[in-house]
């Protein structure tokens, strides 16, 4: 069996030591498993100590994400990590930081040096010492004592001491249940401990999920535990929006990136999120148009790394009916690469730009009430410098520095090719920050906004834009 159903296969026997009957908060009951949705990469903490109610999360100086780093789940494995030619396509894509997965420990020393050679860094490194240590071997469990937790990992860390220039962080496991977390926690102590500066990558469960998947009643409860028994880096997560027959999650999709952005906020951790890209089960062939929604409103809501699933299709992959990565495990380029292409080359500026700065509010402007809100979410009402608005199915992220993000939640062309946005109490002195140089600029004397005839600025947003704007 190739190594991914291995791994997700695992997932499953894994979530089946959760089985409890406890009613679920959030989730919609559906019967997808945990091992059908995305997986890991890395991502990053940016705080140093913060205490919850459950527990005290200790933090070194050295702790959390350096900058702003995009990066997918699933790319070459086995041989293909020693293959030059796909390190040259992916690093052409506008990836930065990118995981090795499902290699041994000799092809994982021989691919850190071509990341290096094309100017990659490695987000989270998968070795299968990590699994076997986290209950991938039936050698362990969660009441392994942490000494000998400690010895494998301190040995992990000294096999790639060479590699520590290319080495951000380290792969340990896709959708833990609250079961896992107990020894979870013991292998990132370890990490924190042998590995100071480098981050361990855990993708959590999407809140649709259920209890019997959580191992407990709730979603809020699973992002507490989490936190509390784990001590992790960063959070990340997966929630797959767009379905096959243009059907989409209408019911938790951003009441996922509510929930994960406020737990984030409340212990001092970086979110990030790993979006959908690639066709698979009953998951849509996704336009441009919505991969670049799923990108702006991720980041109008704070996220600090984007990852894409998934980068490259294998055999039995494509077998099953999977398609339209970035790239197939012959080389061969999907339309896929060259959307994801175009969107790194602009996300990257304005990840740049965001990263330092601190998600303070996140609300959505809509102008009739069928326009569901969902749970969590909150209405724009006059905010901060922004003030009144008018617009219908828009979400705005404020930021600490008095910036904000806008994003057109329309991505299907039967809405129209264009969404007016107007701004009623800004008049004067609003800037735009100019992705294609990285420089903030004067959105009037740019034509980047109109004067409509009550003498307002306007912008006509394309579907899925996403514009960082300001007040000077």
């Amino acid at each position: 069996m190739k190594k991914l159903a291995k791994r997700l296969l695992l997932a499953m026997l894994a979530a089946s030591m959760c089985m409890t009957g406890v009613a679920c908060g959030t989730g919609t009951g559906e019967d997808d498993t945990a091992g059908e949705t995305a997986a890991p990469e890395t991502a990053a903490v940016e705080t140093a100590a913060a205490e919850t109610e459950e527990a005290e999360i200790a933090k070194t100086e050295d702790d959390g994400m350096k900058r702003f780093e995009i990066t997918y789940f699933y790319g070459p494995h086995n041989e293909q990590l020693i293959d030059e030619s796909f390190y040259e396509k992916i690093a052409d894509a506008g990836f930065t930081s990118i995981p090795l997965e499902y290699g041994n420990t000799e092809l994982n020393k021989k691919a850190l040096p071509i990341l290096k050679k094309y100017g990659l860094t490695c987000s989270a490194l998968s070795d299968s010492r990590i699994d076997a240590v986290i209950g991938y071997d039936r050698t362990f469990s969660p009441d392994t004592p942490q000494e000998e937790v400690d010895r494998v990992i301190s040995e992990v860390v000294a096999d790639y001491a060479e590699y520590t220039d290319v080495i951000e962080g380290w792969l340990l496991q896709d959708e833990p249940c609250e079961a896992r977390f107990e020894i979870l926690g013991k292998v990132v102590s370890a990490f924190r401990r042998f590995s100071p500066g480098k981050l361990t990558m855990i993708n959590l469960l999407p809140c649709w999920a259920g209890e019997v998947n959580f191992g407990t009643a709730t979603y809020r409860e699973y992002l507490d535990e989490f936190v509390s028994q784990v001590n992790p880096h960063y959070l990340s997560y997966d929630n797959y929006h767009f379905y096959e027959g243009g059907g989409y999650r209408a019911e938790d999709f951003f009441t996922n990136l509510e929930l994960v952005r406020d737990k984030a906020k409340e212990c001092g951790l970086d979110p990030m999120v790993i979006i959908l890209l690639t066709k698979h089960h009953r998951y849509a062939d996704l336009t441009f148009d919505q991969i670049e929604w799923e990108v702006n409103t991720a980041m109008t809501y704070g996220m600090k790394r984007i990852s894409y699933f998934t980068f490259i299709l294998e055999q039995y992959l494509l077998d099953d009916g999977w398609d339209n990565s970035c790239m197939n495990y012959m080389g061969e380029i999907y339309p896929h690469y060259y959307d994801v292409q175009e969107i790194n080359r602009w996300l990257l500026p304005l990840g740049n730009e965001l990263f330092d700065k601190e998600s303070v509010g996140v609300y959505h402007l809509r102008k009739f009430d069928w326009d569901v809100l969902e749970a969590e979410c909150e209405e724009y009402t006059p905010t901060g410098v922004l003030g009144e608005v008018k617009g219908d199915r828009f979400v705005i992220g404020l930021f600490d520095d008095g910036s904000f993000m806008i994003t057109n939640k329309l991505w299907d062309e039967l809405d129209g090719e264009y969404n007016t946005f107007e701004f009623v109490d800004i008049k004067d002195g609003l800037e735009y920050f100019d992705t294609t140089d990285g420089q903030w600029k004067d959105a009037v004397a740019e034509g980047f906004v109109t004067r409509n005839e009550n003498g307002n600025l306007t912008r006509e947003f394309h579907l899925s834009e996403g514009v960082l704007f300001r007040v000077k």
